[in-house]
């Protein structure tokens, strides 16, 4: 699976959560736009930027990683995703993320998004 097909995969699955909403916002001309804005139940709102993973290591560009430093400065979350495999891994918003120190779990992704943010919130 491509990586615009397993973003797809997860907005699908997100927004047929009660309480859920997703929308990939992908558009080639706005330079260091996050793939996703995901609302979970019980959860804040956050953006997410999705990689797919080649070997141990996934960052966003420099343009997203500067855009990532600003929607946290407003006290919005922001996240890496990166699938490698069957896995979906998350990763607080950091220039590189490497999978071996990323947070996966659960049986699904929105599974894994929530249990990292709930973490998140609760630290």
């Amino acid at each position: 699976m491509n990586e615009a097909a397993r973003k797809r995969k997860l907005v699908a699955e997100v927004n047929a959560l009660r309480g859920g909403y997703a929308r990939r916002l992908e558009d080639r001309f706005a330079v260091g736009l996050l793939d996703l804005v995901i609302k979970l139940p019980e959860l804040p709102w956050f953006w997410a930027e999705g990689k797919l993973v080649n070997g141990f290591k996934f960052a966003p560009s420099e343009r997203q990683w500067v855009e990532g430093v600003r929607i946290i400065a407003t006290d919005t979350p922001a996240v890496l995703i990166g699938w490698k495999g069957p896995l979906m891994y998350v990763s607080p918003w950091v220039k590189q993320a490497d999978i071996r120190d990323c947070f996966f779990g659960g049986k699904d992704g929105v599974t894994a998004l929530s249990e990292f943010l709930q973490m998140q919130v609760t630290a």
